[in-house]
């Protein structure tokens, strides 16, 4: 099952670009410092995509899961990111799957394929869903006037996030770990 257009429509609005890196060869440090990247670049869309929703309430914020996808040749690995508490983010581990490489493993790839997709596109269903129902204060304005209650209020979403911090080392890790890649790339080539 595919994202339908106007979902993509509306990621493609609200949250491009994003960040997103396939690599060819699974190497140790390549997955370390990628995940870093994703989870860094998540935690910015994360943070910015709680900026638009203000009416959310603060015990709603706890069930935002923004999806990450890691790929690394034929491999998926899906994590989710979210706030379980105030300036406290959890990354998760939810599905991997393969992509089917041969004949024998079509059936089954490609049923895990098709579900790990569809958990995808679940997870940002509900995405839309939050951001749809929580950009503007929806009370009624005159029931709120004559029952006494109270308006709904804006969450301070400023003491829920914190800043994504990328500083000069981890550029230096980047470019070691691309060095290392050159390395090991040699190294798997000497071993052909």
């Amino acid at each position: 099952m595919s994202v339908h257009s106007e979902h993509k429509g509306w990621l493609w609005k609200h949250f491009v670009p994003y960040f997103a890196e396939v690599a060819k060869k699974a190497i140790s440090r390549k997955l370390f410092v990628d995940k870093l990247k994703s989870i860094l670049s998540s935690k910015y869309y994360m943070n910015y995509f709680l900026e638009t929703i203000p009416f959310i309430p603060g015990k709603d914020i706890k069930n935002v899961m923004f999806p990450m996808v890691q790929i690394m040749e034929f491999d998926v690995r899906m994590y989710t990111l979210r706030l379980a508490n105030q300036g406290l983010y959890i990354l998760q581990g939810h599905i991997s799957f393969s992509f089917p490489t041969n004949y024998g493993s079509l059936k089954l790839g490609l049923s895990n394929t098709i579900n790990g997709l569809s958990c995808i596109e679940f997870l940002l269903i509900e995405l839309r869903h939050v951001h749809e129902s929580h950009q503007m204060n929806d009370s009624d304005a005159m029931a709120i006037i004559l029952s006494g209650n109270s308006a709904k209020k804006k969450t301070p979403i400023k003491g829920w996030i914190t800043e994504v911090i990328w500083n000069e080392e981890n550029e230096e890790l980047e470019g070691d770990a691309q060095g290392a890649d050159e390395d090991d790339e040699d190294d798997y080539e000497d071993h052909l």
